[in-house]
């Protein structure tokens, strides 16, 4: 975890008690301090080191905890950084005074150390006692090191173009673009409306990172919205809203037998099963080999329509090929051959 410091050290700052507190006073931004460290030595104390954190604004204790007993300290004249954790992590956005006293009330117990100068703009030393309000030495600097992590926040996402879109699928993407301090389930809403109504399975992002999920059982022609979602443990973010309309579908026709054949005429028959999305012009190819050389007149058909044409000029005694055609703007789709001999 990240840590912010001032551990330079220059002299002897005094003892501390129960009742005199030493520290810093500075402002910290949007942190949750999880830990708070300072350089001490046991000058032959009693009791144990208490750290805290009180705001600057009304005084009010924000986080204590007691440490190690201050004889276990090294002693004067050597030191060691005594480190306490928080049993409760704490988020701090102004400012304050991070501290430490012992919770004896033997004087010469638990020795402080400080810097003799001002390094870090608008921090430094600070101190309190019974018989005096809070002391704050602007030229002085008290060394310290608190480890922090950054408060979770709700997530923010994009969302991406719709790619490979077909006539019933199409690809759904978008970027987390900031996960707000941990991984985020991250999916998509989509429907026939912004109103949405289906979800997509999720998947697990951080930061910067792309997703994607394929949706399938869609209509040919139609257009559909869709947005990113992204969730961590503050709560959920959406992407704005982006549309695409799938790719009209060829159609689907079958042959049917011919009819009224006769010496040189023939009824065309043929049935549009699936027009796609859209009425589709629909006719024959035929002609004496499957390479068929002839095509009728078109007429436009929708879905479970059947169509005809009669054709003329034919041969006496011969065997013809046919098969229907049916064409819209997701292109063409072919009946199987059939055949018929005239007379």
């Amino acid at each position: 975890m990240p840590t912010e410091e001032q551990t330079s050290i220059t002299g002897i700052f005094s003892n501390v008690d129960a009742n005199n507190l030493y520290g810093q006073r500075l402002t910290i931004s949007n942190r949750v301090v999880t830990k708070l460290s300072m350089p001490l030595s046991d000058n032959g104390g009693t009791g144990n080191v208490v750290f805290g954190i009180r705001r600057v604004s009304d005084n009010s204790l924000i986080a204590l905890k007691t440490g190690i007993a201050v004889s276990s300290i090294v002693n004067y004249p050597a030191y060691e950084w005594v480190e306490v954790t928080f049993d409760t992590p704490v988020l701090i956005n102004e400012e304050v005074r991070i501290f430490v006293r012992t919770s004896s009330s033997t004087v010469t117990g638990c020795i402080v150390y400080q810097l003799d100068a001002d390094t870090k703009a608008g921090e430094y030393q600070t101190r309190y006692s019974l018989s005096l309000p809070w002391i704050d030495k602007t030229t002085r600097e008290a060394p310290y090191i608190y480890t922090y992590t950054l408060p979770i926040v709700s997530p923010t996402v994009t969302t991406d173009p719709a790619t490979s879109v077909e006539s019933a699928a199409a690809t759904l993407n978008g970027t987390l673009a900031d996960d707000g301090g941990e991984a985020c389930d991250c999916g998509f809403e989509w429907g026939e409306t912004s109103g949405y109504g289906n979800t997509t399975p999720t998947q697990s992002r951080t930061i910067g990172q792309t997703f994607a999920q394929t949706i399938t059982g869609l209509d040919p022609g139609k257009t559909y919205h869709f947005r990113a979602i992204a969730t961590n443990s503050a709560g959920t973010s959406y992407g704005t809203d982006r549309t695409f309309t799938t790719l009209m579908a060829a159609p689907t026709v079958t042959t049917d037998p011919a009819s009224a054949v006769g010496q040189t005429t023939a009824t065309l028959n043929g049935t549009l099963d699936g027009d796609g999305g859209e009425a589709c012009d629909c006719g024959f190819e035929y002609g004496e080999t499957t390479d068929y050389g002839t095509e009728t007149a078109t007429e436009s058909k929708e879905t479970g329509e059947t169509f005809s044409q009669v054709i003329t000029e034919l041969s006496r005694n011969t065997l013809y090929h046919f098969r229907t055609i049916a064409t819209n703007a997701g292109g063409t789709g072919n009946g199987s051959d059939a055949t018929f001999t005239t007379f």
